[in-house]
């Protein structure tokens, strides 16, 4: 969930997550009492995630590769994951584990209790993610994510290098404008929304097309 202006968003066994603008990045916590914190050196902070269990409050600073958290009991705000490969989304599902869309890695994973990381998608049809970007859990156990091409794959807005899906004749110059180390990528699946069961299997569920 990037950190746009007036995103909500309500998770389960969570309080209630706001977020409002990336200028001010200021998250509120609403409990029986109000905690609000304004995060310090953190360049883009996105995928806020609220854990009922630890009374701590998550989330993505990309461009830094990094997860930060905020503490409830003393209000400290500490990096919590370094590097992240550079994760966006953060969730936590029904037992209170979280899940993270990394960018770097095109995938989606899951941080167990013990500490250990299991990789819950990176694939569909034999062909990578482009960029999970965000994900919400189901009472049925199955998790849902997005896969936008920004991110991993392309620079937001950047075209696809000639025969990606929108550049499929290479008649967009895709350099153009660009960094030096931009417009050498093309994705390799249209935007998606995909549900991962428990056994693993990946299903199609929304696609561009």
């Amino acid at each position: 969930m990037a950190c746009g202006p007036s995103s909500e968003a309500v998770q389960p066994n969570q309080q209630r997550v706001t977020s409002q603008g990336r200028g001010g990045r200021r998250f509120m916590v609403e409990g029986p009492q109000t905690q609000e914190r304004k995060p310090r050196r953190s360049s883009d902070s996105e995928a806020p995630a609220w854990s009922a269990e630890g009374r701590y409050l998550d989330w993505s600073d990309i461009p830094n590769n990094r997860q930060l958290r905020w503490l409830e009991d003393d209000g400290r705000v500490t990096v919590f994951r370094m590097p992240s490969n550079n994760s966006n989304g953060n969730t936590f599902d029904f037992q209170g584990r979280q899940l993270s869309c990394e960018h770097l890695t095109r995938r989606v994973v899951r941080y167990e209790l013990d500490g250990s990381v299991t990789v819950i998608a990176d694939s569909y049809n034999g062909k990578r993610f482009n960029s999970p970007n965000d994900i919400v859990p189901h009472p049925d156990g199955s998790y849902w994510f997005t896969d936008p091409p920004y991110g991993g794959q392309l620079y937001e807005g950047a075209p696809d290098a000639p025969g990606g899906a929108t550049n499929p004749n290479g008649k967009v110059k895709q350099r153009v404008g660009q960094a030096a180390e931009v417009g050498g990528l093309k994705r390799a699946l249209p935007t998606n929304c995909y549900r991962v069961d428990p056994s693993g299997k990946v299903d199609l569920v929304v696609s561009e097309d």
